[in-house]
């Protein structure tokens, strides 16, 4: 559908017409060899998707719009997106956070990515509605639609010759990098906006309060590496897929020179102030088969600052017997 010039969730519904082309060529044998190719570009679209969707996310934080509001507004898989750049409110609020220039890059930079997405709806062959043209209103098969459009010259001839020279494969290069590069950009935007908002506040006035700054900084930054490792982990696993799955993080930073512990330890000892601050997580995470239960209880482990320990003390780890969680799952110093 058409809403003032704009598809309304073109890519997702490109994405849908590539399954459906794979599941033609599936279930008619004279064009099943054609099969892989359109499995390959179905995923390599999802994937791209997925890329662009959570950029875009992050992009738009300076809205304060729910996850759910972005999808009833159509700004994560449309062009109703580029509609922001000419509301003047939601134009200040993204120049305020971006800056001007690189907000009108975005603008480029998604209105290319989109170009691309409907260049490949036409050389499909989909219909205004971005379907499959043996698809009907209510999403079932026609089957003598169908078959017309495998016999037709001026349709399923012209895709297959997309395919036969790669065309659709270059167009899903492109999309990809555009994908990749929209994330880089709000990556490096976004890295930088807590520095920035920081700076705006009252400079801290002592040695403590600027390393507590650069602790929350660091903290942030890790815990947004964190959530998006779990949050992308198994976006293209299919579901159940019936195996294990195992991840492992480690998150390590060091503020300050780590040559210097021994040194502000013994500061530390005189109720002097200190600067080196050290966060060190390493954990394991497992996804077993659905419904399997854990061989092991969990156990609560405490977490304190190295340097709040007297020197001669040793840090308390966490004693696991056979019937608890192995002692992998996690150090924490």
């Amino acid at each position: 559908m058409e809403v003032a010039g704009l598809v309304v969730g073109i890519i997702p519904l490109t994405i849908s017409a590539l399954e459906a082309y794979q599941t033609m060529c599936d279930a008619i044998g004279v064009i099943r060899n054609h099969s892989e190719a359109f499995r390959s570009l179905h995923v390599r679209l999802r994937a791209s998707f997925f890329i662009y969707r959570k950029a875009v996310e992050r992009m738009l934080y300076p809205l304060s719009l729910s996850e759910s509001e972005l999808e009833k507004c159509g700004y994560l898989d449309s062009e109703k997106i580029l509609l922001l750049w000419y509301t003047p409110k939601e134009k200040e609020k993204l120049e305020s956070c971006l800056g001007a220039k690189q907000c009108h890059m975005y603008q480029g930079l998604i209105t290319m990515f989109f170009e691309r997405i409907k260049t490949l709806v036409v050389d499909l062959k989909l219909n205004k509605e971005c379907k499959p043209l043996w698809i009907g209103n209510d999403g079932t098969v026609d089957d003598l639609r169908q078959y017309k459009f495998i016999g037709s010259y001026s349709k399923w001839r012209k895709v297959r010759a997309g395919l036969k020279d790669r065309s659709f494969q270059k167009q899903l290069d492109a999309i990809e990098e555009d994908a990749k590069r929209i994330q880089y950009l709000v990556d490096l935007d976004l890295g930088a906006a807590p520095d920035q908002a920081l700076r705006k506040q009252a400079a801290p006035n002592t040695r403590r309060q600027k390393t507590e700054s650069k602790y929350l900084r660091s903290i942030t930054m890790a815990a947004t590496k964190f959530y998006r490792l779990l949050d992308s982990w198994s976006a293209f696993c299919p579901n159940p897929c019936g195996y294990t799955h195992k991840a492992s993080l480690q998150i390590s930073e060091f503020l300050g020179d780590p040559h210097e512990a021994t040194q502000q330890t013994a500061q530390l000892q005189h109720g002097e102030d200190h600067s080196y601050t050290s966060v060190h997580l390493k954990t394991l995470f497992l996804l077993d088969r659905i419904g399997a239960q854990p061989t092991w209880n969990w156990k609560a482990v405490d977490v304190e600052p190295r340097l709040q320990l007297q020197p001669a003390s040793t840090i308390t780890r966490c004693e696991l017997t056979s019937h608890e969680m192995p002692y992998t799952f996690g150090t924490f110093n």
